[in-house]
């Protein structure tokens, strides 16, 4: 990624803090009981998170139309991250046993290391690091790497880019945690390290999901 494509995607990253820490201080005033939409505009309509396709640690095709009138997670991640990576795991575990038999709630975790993240790492980490011993709503994806790290940058605004300068082989990311509505619409943005963002992330699921239930 060059200099002019990682401005642009943290100047995505720092708009979406500002209007998720706004709103959020709103909804701690009681002014603002509903979850903002932080997702871009463009000619005046919220875009949407773009089209994918990946494979989960089962093989198996993860495309929008997985998530479609679902409540989901979007997180970036790799396996052999030594640093932000195992700390989101945890906070994201909590999450998962939170929601883990709601059918309208999912958690994509795409891997930003793909060439060595397989089908068969991501089985094994799934297993053995997350300890989930079946099929569940969180899925494992890995694709493309120019594709994930396209939709990390622009669609879900969490910045992702390799620093081969900093450190060979680094690659550099948010650890943010993104919630999108049934529309794949963003409406909240987390610090996947900080337990109290993680409370009030399963607080704004909930809300998402009770509406999203109203509706049906």
């Amino acid at each position: 990624m060059n200099s002019k494509t990682i401005i642009v995607a943290i100047s995505f990253l720092l708009c979406l803090v500002s209007c998720n820490n706004a709103a959020h201080q709103k909804q701690q005033d009681g002014s603002n009981p509903e979850l903002p939409i932080l997702s871009p505009k463009k000619d005046g309509k919220y875009q949407r998170i773009a089209d994918f396709e990946f494979k989960n640690q089962y093989n198996q095709t993860v495309t929008q139309n997985t998530v479609q009138g679902k409540i989901y997670i979007a997180e970036f991640f790799f396996t052999s991250c030594p640093s932000i990576c195992p700390i989101v795991s945890v906070q994201l575990k909590e999450v998962y046993t939170t929601f883990k038999d709601e059918a309208s709630f999912v958690i994509l975790s795409h891997s930003i290391d793909p060439e060595n993240d397989t089908v068969k790492v991501l089985q094994d980490y799934y297993t053995n690091t997350l300890g989930i011993d079946t099929p569940s709503n969180w899925q494992l994806l890995t694709g493309e790497k120019e594709k994930v790290h396209d939709l990390a940058n622009f669609s879900y605004g969490t910045v992702v880019y390799e620093d081969l300068d900093r450190l060979k082989d680094n690659i550099m990311h948010s650890g943010a945690l993104l919630l999108v509505d049934e529309n794949g619409l963003i409406r909240g943005m987390y610090d996947g390290k900080d337990n109290t963002h993680t409370k009030r992330l399963i607080k704004d699921v909930k809300h998402l999901l009770a509406a999203l239930k109203e509706k049906n």
